[in-house]
C-alpha cells in the first residue's frame, strides 16, 4: 500500500510518492485511523509532497502529523505509551520564539 503501517502501534510513515491517484487514498486514513502520521519531507523540496490535500485529510480525521521538514528528526520512543520528539522544537535556534 501507500506507506507502511505499525498496526500495534498505529503509526502511518509516507514515502515520496506520488499522490495524484486519489481513488484509494480518501479512504485510508478514515480505514487504518493511525494516532500518528509522519511525513518524511525533505526541505524546500521541489515536488512539494506530500499535497495540500492529502495532509489536510489526516487533520480531517483527527490524526496528529508530523513532518521532517517542519521538525527536524523525529523521534519516536515505544513503551506503555508512544512519545515523540522533534530536533528543531527541542533544539530551536536561540532567535526562535523570541
Amino acid at each position: 500500500m501507500v506507506g507502511l503501517i505499525f498496526q500495534s502501534t498505529r503509526i502511518t510513515e509516507f514515502e515520496h510518492v506520488r499522490y495524484d491517484n486519489n481513488l484509494l487514498i480518501p479512504a485510508f486514513p478514515q480505514a487504518v485511523h493511525p494516532a500518528l502520521a509522519v511525513f518524511q519531507v525533505g526541505y524546500l523540496n521541489r515536488y512539494h509532497h506530500p499535497k495540500t490535500e492529502v495532509y489536510a485529510r489526516y487533520a480531517d480525521f483527527g490524526i496528529k502529523r508530523l513532518r521532517s521538514d517542519e521538525s527536524g528528526a523525529i523521534t519516536l520512543q515505544f513503551g506503555a505509551s508512544l512519545t515523540t520528539s522533534q530536533f528543531r522544537q527541542e533544539n530551536a535556534r536561540y532567535w526562535f520564539d523570541r
